[in-house]
């Protein structure tokens, strides 16, 4: 079966994370997205390769051979502009040759659904499409909003008395048949421009799987460090439900106290103050400092400083400041740039 995780965008809705990182590089718990989606599929027979598409940034990432997988990594790379949702899978689909199935995972969004089993429930189906789907949150968008009727799992556009309102949640499985509905005009959207007219026509079938296990969307700096936060403290209260990540993320650091996860590599003053939670990347090395909501990134040094819902981004020094609500990194270019968050 081919995989092919989306991760050539952008990632605009991120910025300014995303001017130090594409977004599947920007690390969670020490650990970059794309290898915590490589996590998700271990272990599959049926999964022989895994296809990354790729455009901005994209001289950022590492060779194939440099991610943990017992697969091979391939990167589509994307000239120009990215192709969208819709032209990654084209494209995939005119480098492979005719495709029966792919399995598609959006870069940006993690959750603690069983991915095995998500695929045994797609292929038991004859629908043309399956999407992993959760109940309805305030985050939800018409984009990613759909209505499934609870007795068969069959997916509808329409509210109707009897379905329930889910959402999408980033993972789907398409048979030949969505496949071949994908325009080849770039860029393009896979749900929007080819598998939701169709649907919406009476075309196409789609079924829904709901799972409601714990789940976040990385994709949004306005609610990053909310969601981060969130799968902070669901890790510390409860790792082992994180299953095939908790082996990755214990390797990548450690509670040093309540609230504070760090590298190995680290470095935390006894006298730093933890208000809420923090997370403390590689060569890190922080004192007389104040944390809350705190992200700070590889080879960050920071000393008599108050940071209150702050992202410290790769090789930046500040001491002496009090800041809050602001994120300072280093763009592609190498300079260093502050906004307010």
């Amino acid at each position: 079966m081919e995989v092919l995780i989306l991760a050539a965008g952008y990632g605009v809705r991120l910025r300014p994370l995303t001017l130090v990182h594409p977004k599947v590089l920007v690390p969670i718990l020490n650990v970059p997205l794309l290898q915590l989606q490589l996590d998700r599929l271990r272990g599959d027979e049926r999964i022989q390769e895994i296809c990354v598409n790729r455009h901005y940034l994209a001289e950022r990432f590492p060779p194939p051979t440099a991610w943990d997988t017992p697969v091979s990594i391939r990167y589509l790379d994307e000239a120009d502009f990215p192709y969208g949702t819709g032209g990654a899978i084209r494209n995939l689909w005119d480098v492979k040759g005719r495709l029966d199935e792919v399995l598609v995972l959006n870069g940006d969004s993690l959750g603690l659904v069983d991915t095995t089993a998500f695929l045994d429930f797609a292929l038991g189906t004859d629908a043309d499409a399956v999407l992993y789907v959760r109940g309805t949150e305030t985050t939800a968008s018409d984009y990613t909003r759909l209505f499934m009727e609870p007795t068969t799992g069959h997916l509808d556009p329409w509210e109707a008395p009897g379905r329930e309102a889910v959402m999408y949640a980033g993972m789907a499985f398409l048979r030949e048949s969505a496949l071949r509905t994908l325009p080849t005009e770039f860029p393009s959207d896979w749900f929007r421009d080819a598998v939701a007219p169709a649907w919406q026509a009476g075309i196409l079938r789609l079924v829904g799987y709901r799972d409601d296990m714990a789940w976040w969307d990385f994709g949004h700096a306005d609610r990053f460090l909310s969601t981060y936060g969130n799968l902070v403290r669901t890790w510390q209260e409860r790792p082992a439900a994180f299953g095939p990540f908790r082996a990755r993320w214990e390797a990548a650091g450690t509670w040093y106290r309540p609230g504070l996860w760090v590298h190995p590599t680290a470095y935390v003053a006894n006298d730093v103050v933890v208000e809420d939670w923090a997370v403390m990347g590689a060569n890190s090395s922080v004192e007389r400092a104040v944390l809350r909501a705190s992200i700070l990134d590889r080879s960050a040094r920071v000393r008599r400083t108050r940071l209150v819902n702050t992202f410290i981004g790769p090789d930046v020094v500040i001491e002496g400041f009090d800041i809050e609500d602001t994120v300072v990194a280093t763009d592609a270019t190498g300079n260093l740039q502050t906004w307010t968050w």
